[in-house]
């Protein structure tokens, strides 16, 4: 199976890009399967594709890109509004939609697909970075593309954004565009809160470096000012809320909107972190299905510290404190699905027993199934 996967890799481009169209063939077969057998029928391919692809939440997103913020919105259900939702995605749809004159559902879909194939390339960059091998980097990039729920990396949702502006910043920070890296950190974390975490990158590159010259005896002063442009990403992490904070305060004199219609529309609220992981176990199958993906991710993390990867080890944690800070365990798998690190370690593990990976990936390929039918019937398991 090494030697097979080393020479299909010597056309990396074409490999990953038949990754991706096979990823989203499966997921169109199993939804288009599930129709047949139920008998719902479309009058063209672009309905079918729109239903696929908008379920749940995208409502949201749509109507954020119709209309955008309003302070006379009505809210879709009781204290649910569009507030709970970040700006930079329904913004590009909006985009998209005026300069190709389509909808904005499909420009979402379009928008969520291109996301995710340029994030394939650039968890190939990744891997790379970590010395991972071709066979390891494939894995990788064939982890993520069939992961549980990865239907919405190509739905309204704004999976694939996120994680490709993640990837984005990193590998532009660690190849030293660092003014790229900029760009991009503030841009991401207009997409999700958690956005602004993937600073953590860079503090532990400015930390070792610190460390380093202080054990050589040399003038940390003289290191910070040679690599304050390293700095300037980390200060650029949260601009992305500021700037909805701003649109929040301007339209409804709330800066903190979003944190009010979250808890009124969908009861979220901050509690400490791992206080309700029990808890979580007391809901439906769906929320303790949430909550036992959620910990295969969390459990897999650790592994990162094995392989002495710190840094990656270190932003994972970040997101699981605040993914376990919420009082109850919705949509957990799903906030998981963004964290590349744990492809990267599980494809590292896979690449020395091949029986491992084909294991992981055929769970993923039944759960993954498993949700789909989940999504079409809009059931809380695939929320």
């Amino acid at each position: 199976m090494h030697e097979m996967i080393s020479i299909v890799f010597k056309r990396p481009f074409i490999v990953i890009v038949l990754v991706f169209i096979i990823s989203r063939l499966v997921n169109f077969s199993l939804f288009f399967a599930f129709d047949e057998i139920n008998g719902i029928e479309y009058e063209c391919l672009s309905e079918r594709v729109i239903s696929y692809s908008s379920k749940i939440d995208s409502k949201y997103y749509i109507q954020l890109a119709n209309s955008g913020y309003s302070p006379s919105q009505a809210d879709m259900e009781k204290g649910a509004t569009v507030y709970a939702f970040y700006p930079a995605y329904p913004a590009l749809m909006r985009i998209v939609s005026q300069i190709f004159g389509i909808q904005e559902d499909l420009s979402g879909i379009f928008l969520s697909n291109t996301f995710l194939l340029l994030s394939l390339f650039l968890l190939r960059k990744y891997c790379e970075n970590r010395g991972l091998s071709k066979n390891a980097v494939f894995m990788a990039v064939t982890l993520l593309a069939f992961c549980p729920e990865n239907f919405i990396f190509s739905a309204i949702y704004t999976e694939s954004m996120f994680l490709m502006l993640s990837l984005l910043a990193l590998v532009s920070f660690e190849t030293k565009r660092y003014w790229l890296s900029c760009f991009f950190v503030g841009f991401l974390s207009a997409v999700r809160t958690n956005g602004v975490f993937i600073a953590i990158f860079f503090v532990f590159e400015m930390l070792g470096g610190v460390v380093d010259v202080y054990r050589r005896n040399e003038s940390v002063k003289k290191y910070l000012m040679d690599n304050s442009s390293k700095l300037l990403p980390i200060v650029f992490a949260p601009l992305g809320i500021f700037i909805f904070w701003w649109i929040c305060f301007i339209n409804v004199g709330d800066a903190f909107a979003q944190s009010s219609t979250v808890f009124a529309g969908w009861d979220r609220r901050l509690v400490p972190p791992f206080s309700s992981l029990l808890d979580y176990f007391q809901g439906g199958f769906h929320r303790k299905f949430w909550t036992l993906g959620s910990l295969f991710y969390f459990c897999v993390s650790f592994l990162l510290i094995r392989h002495k990867w710190y840094k990656d080890f270190a932003y994972c944690f970040a997101n699981f404190l605040l993914f376990y800070s919420a009082n109850i365990p919705d949509s957990l798998l799903r906030y998981c699905l963004v964290l590349f690190p744990v492809y990267a370690i599980l494809a590292a593990l896979g690449d020395k027993k091949s029986i491992f990976f084909i294991l992981v990936l055929g769970a993923f390929l039944v759960i993954n199934a498993i949700i789909c039918i989940g999504w079409l019937s809009e059931h809380p398991i695939a929320a």
